[in-house]
């Protein structure tokens, strides 16, 4: 049985933690050992993994990495037999490079932002989740180019519901929203880089062109951003049309109740949200960062998010809302795009492969 060592150093349940479980439960499907070693009461060990499935809480570190741990987890994963570790996550991305031995433990790791750090020349392999986030380690040169592998991220659409359009107005009316709005939901701290003040002047053009919209906010509130989005409504006369939720652990209820998925952050890499949109059946409107040029489909998936034209983006919500056959083309497409471009199989494939790829190049069989 092929063993495979998961280090994740998040601790609640970002889309890095979430790729890592995906990751984790899909090499369980294959019939493979896993070992997962995880924050302390982390969000990743706290899910219910198969019998095969080890979960190991250890003290990773953060600025400082705990060289005990180093040493008692490269020790375990050694007497365990595993050859193969995967991290995702900055410290456990560190943590995995010293914890690499060349020709005993293989060292991979997914690059889950776009950050200058020099621990990535030192792995066997790096992982960009999108064309987006690859193109950036290249243009720095902080991989070498044989060792950079493009994989997207993933989720297992089989496991989530197509949400059919026709129960938005009850969702709405369960979670205190307007039932007859045009609804929007983004996802995501509410932040500099998430830049949610950017979608306030849509729902004032929208309002211009007779269609009331309702913008709802899910994520943990930072006081800058927070500040700069009622502002904006205030002088634009929409502040009775947005709604912060605050922090919420189940996105999909709010999903449900909308119409379509927005994003207009500044920076992006592989947006797990993104995925769980499409797979429920919401089109995705979003700036052209990170996976969004994978994920859009202009007509057919969603829209790219322009702030200085809001025109098709505002046209393509008035005729989704009016209009129940394009809510089921669109509901039909995104869903498609889930199960293909981001599919589960895919997405493990093309892990295993690599897999093989670096342990046939350190002189393993990666078993």
């Amino acid at each position: 049985m092929r063993k495979i060592s998961i280090i994740s150093s998040h601790g609640g349940p970002n889309g890095a933690a979430k790729m890592a479980a995906t990751l984790v439960n899909g090499l369980a499907a294959r019939g493979m050992a896993v070992k997962l070693f995880h924050r302390p009461d982390a969000w990743v060990g706290q899910q219910a993994f198969p019998p095969s499935v080890q979960t190991r809480p250890v003290d990773i570190g953060v600025r400082l990495l705990n060289a005990a741990s180093i040493r008692s987890v490269r020790a375990e994963i050694l007497d365990w037999g595993g050859a193969i570790v995967h991290s995702h996550g900055t410290s456990a991305d560190r943590f995995a490079s010293r914890l690499r031995l060349p020709g005993q433990l293989i060292s991979v790791a997914t690059a889950h932002a776009r950050i200058l750090h020099p621990h990535w020349r030192s792995h066997d392999a790096v992982i960009a989740p999108s064309a987006y986030t690859a193109d950036w380690y290249r243009r720095w040169h902080l991989v070498q180019q044989d060792r950079l592998h493009l994989i997207p991220n993933s989720i297992p659409a089989g496991a989530i519901d197509v949400i059919d359009p026709r129960s938005k107005g009850a969702l709405r009316r369960a979670l205190g929203l307007p039932a007859d709005d045009l609804t929007l939901v983004m996802v995501g701290d509410v932040c500099h880089r998430k830049n949610q003040s950017a979608a306030v002047p849509l729902l004032a053009h929208l309002n211009r062109l007779g269609q009331r919209a309702t913008l709802v906010i899910v994520g943990h509130q930072q006081r800058q951003e927070t500040e700069r989005v009622r502002a904006r409504a205030r002088k634009l006369g929409v502040a009775g049309q947005i709604v912060f939720t605050g922090m919420q652990s189940d996105v999909f209820p709010y999903l449900g109740a909308s119409d379509a998925l927005i994003s207009t952050s500044r920076d992006e890499q592989a947006s797990v949200v993104f995925l769980e949109a499409l797979a429920s059946g919401r089109p995705l409107i979003a700036t052209p960062v990170g996976s969004s040029r994978e994920a859009i489909i202009p007509g057919e998936t969603g829209e790219f998010f322009d702030p200085r034209d809001l025109g098709p983006v505002a046209s393509m919500l008035i005729g989704l809302v009016r209009d129940a056959a394009e809510q089921e083309r669109m509901a039909r497409a995104t869903r498609r795009l889930a199960e293909t471009v981001f599919g589960a199989e895919q997405f493990m494939d093309a892990h295993l492969a690599l897999y093989d790829k670096v342990a046939a190049r350190s002189g393993q069989d990666g078993r």
